[in-house]
């Protein structure tokens, strides 16, 4: 009898998580209840083109990908569990990294004394001899050096998140760097197929100018392997990228962090995005690549500073995906005046929220890994500076780094279209240039997807249809 009341209870337990788990998320999705999103999602296997029934292969692969989110990310307790044992696995990881590293960089517990010079051989000075020595020469500036020590402490889907922290143990130095996790040769390969991609779609329509602007990250840069040197710089890859891109194209320019200081200025530390100043300098880049083409479009609008929030905590993706609390940015956004804008053809913000300190409403700051990022500006399709009169009307191509410069970008336009692609949607391009007068084009995407194809989207600029 007991053995049939343990049993009882047992497949009870397996019954009721086996029920709660897809209610709960269609209930998530409906927005009956609200579920702290942790960014925890498996991206599916995929299958190349030549494999025999890739297709199908590929829907199969999606469809356990999807079950294994729901049966996971869904289970009771599962955010208090994962965040509990990731943080504690974490610290003591770090910990176990960060004594090795103290005991490999211990100095010496003493020091060679310098031999005397010889002087038996030396010429003696006369007692007339007054000539003063020369002076010592001036030491040369030394630039300072930042000492860091990085271990992985997730893996991600399609991405590795690593903990980069100083090795003095400064921990408000220190910031997680998201690295893709696709072997290397299969980057390369993605990353030639979304370079045929581009040139086709420069190719397609002479009448506009085309241009092409990479929000890069610290694994495309060739210091990266001086930070993490586990994983493979994509810097070799980066750089055939922009080699191979045809004469079609009008300009090409890419988010400059070539210096560790600059990915940490211009990064949020726990986020792949540009923050406030990175968002900034890739507006500026974006639109001196462009005026060089079109100097009707006239300078980039000068910054007149931030506009910074200290109450509220932004924990990015890395954060997310990791549940590592550990770092954050104090949230900041730009300031500028910007030319009149269309009444309703316009970006628009949370602003007056936050200044009132409402940051909360419609779910933002609920939690702390809580996207601000993507919150904060709405994302129109149409924007509208109806008195500049530049005669030029713009079609971005972007992905999610759009979102904090599609309204400075168009202040430099008349009007400016932003066709998402990481909303997966098809656009007749040749028909759009058409039918809206447009005059140039910019394509502004993330490297990780158009370099590499590293995000869990079904469709990248493929989308883009220019038959």
């Amino acid at each position: 009898m007991r053995d049939k009341i343990y049993l009882a209870v047992i497949s009870g337990i397996f019954l009721l998580l086996l029920i709660w788990s897809p209610t709960a998320f269609v209930l998530e999705k409906t927005g009956l209840i609200e579920l702290e999103d942790l960014a925890n999602y498996k991206d599916p296997e995929v299958y190349e083109e030549d494999v025999l029934f890739a297709g199908l292969l590929n829907k199969i692969e999606e469809g356990k990908a999807s079950l294994e989110n729901i049966y996971t990310n869904y289970l009771p307790f599962y955010a208090e569990l994962l965040r509990f044992t990731s943080f504690a696995s974490g610290n003591i990881q770090d910990e176990f990294v960060y004594m090795l590293w103290n005991r490999a960089n211990k100095p010496a517990a003493s020091v060679a004394q310098t031999p005397e010079p010889d002087i038996s051989n030396m010429p003696a000075l006369s007692d007339s001899d007054d000539t003063e020595p020369a002076p010592e020469p001036e030491p040369e500036p030394q630039t300072p050096q930042f000492n860091f020590i990085a271990n992985k402490i997730a893996d991600a889907g399609m991405f590795r998140v690593y903990r980069v922290r100083s090795a003095d143990g400064d921990d408000s130095m220190g910031f997680l760097d998201i690295s893709m996790a696709m072997p290397h040769r299969t980057a390369a390969n993605n990353m030639l197929d979304e370079q045929r991609h581009i040139n086709r779609i420069a190719a397609a329509n002479k009448s506009v100018n085309f241009f092409v602007y990479i929000a890069t990250r610290m694994q495309d840069t060739a210091y990266y392997n001086e930070i993490i040197s586990t994983e493979p710089s994509t810097n070799d890859i980066f750089n055939d990228f922009i080699n191979g891109i045809s004469d079609n194209v009008a300009g090409i320019a890419w988010f400059d962090i070539d210096t560790l200081e600059k990915r940490m200025n211009l990064c949020f530390k726990t986020d792949h995005h540009w923050n406030a100043l990175g968002a900034y300098q890739g507006y500026t880049e974006i639109i001196n690549m462009m005026n060089k083409i079109i100097p009707e479009i006239g300078s980039p609008l000068p910054l007149k500073g931030l506009i910074e929030f200290p109450n509220v905590e932004y924990r990015g993706s890395g954060a997310g995906r990791t549940n590592t609390p550990v770092y954050y940015d104090n949230f900041a956004v730009m300031d500028i005046d910007l030319p009149a804008q269309h009444p309703t053809e316009r970006v628009t913000s949370k602003l007056g929220e936050y200044q009132r300190g409402r940051w909360d409403i419609d779910r933002l700051g609920r939690n702390d890994y809580t996207s601000h990022y993507e919150n904060f500006y709405n994302t129109p399709n149409i924007i509208t500076y109806p008195e500049n009169n530049t005669n030029r009307r713009l079609l971005i191509l972007g992905d999610s780094y759009v979102y904090w410069v599609s309204w400075l970008i168009g202040a430099n336009f008349d009007k400016t279209f932003v066709h998402y692609t990481l909303w997966e949607q098809d656009l007749d391009y040749n028909k759009f240039i058409r039918d809206n007068n447009i005059t140039d084009v910019l394509l502004l995407q993330y490297s990780a997807r158009t370099l590499s194809k590293a995000t869990s989207a079904s469709k990248y600029l493929e989308q883009v249809i220019t038959n």
